[in-house]
C-alpha cells in the first residue's frame, strides 16, 4: 500500500504518544490492517528536528544518554522527520533479549 505524503496535513514536529498494541480475541477479518511483532524490546521515538536527533520512550522520557550510540545511528535521517520503532539487543542466536537490554551499559554489546 502506497501514500502520497504531499496530501498529508503539515503538523508540529514534537513528542506524540505513540499507538500501544491492543489486546484481542481474534484479528480482524476486514479493512487495511497491518500486523507488527512483538520483539521484547523498549517502544521508542526518533525525532530528527533542525539537525539534533532526539530518542523518546513510549512515555516522552528522552533516551539520548541511555542509548547514545542508537541516537547517532540517525543522523542519516532528513530533517523533519519521526521514526516510530523498538529498541532491542539480541542474544548470541539472534533472539530479542528484554535482560540484555534492561542491563545495557558499556561492557555489553551495542543494541
Amino acid at each position: 500500500m502506497s501514500v502520497d505524503l504531499r496530501h498529508l496535513p503539515l503538523a508540529r514536529l514534537d513528542f506524540v504518544k505513540p499507538m500501544l498494541a491492543k489486546l484481542t480475541d481474534s484479528l480482524p477479518t476486514q479493512g487495511n490492517w497491518f500486523y507488527e511483532l512483538k520483539l521484547d524490546g523498549y517502544r521508542a521515538l526518533v525525532i530528527k528536528k533542525r539537525g539534533t536527533i532526539t530518542l523518546f520512550s513510549r512515555r516522552g522520557k528522552e533516551l539520548n544518554e541511555r542509548f547514545p550510540a542508537l541516537a547517532d545511528a540517525f543522523e542519516f535521517l532528513s530533517d523533519n522527520t519521526i521514526v516510530d520503532g523498538e529498541v532491542v539487543a539480541l542474544d548470541d542466536q539472534g533472539r530479542p533479549t528484554l535482560s540484555a537490554l534492561q542491563n545495557y551499559g558499556p561492557r555489553v554489546k551495542p543494541v
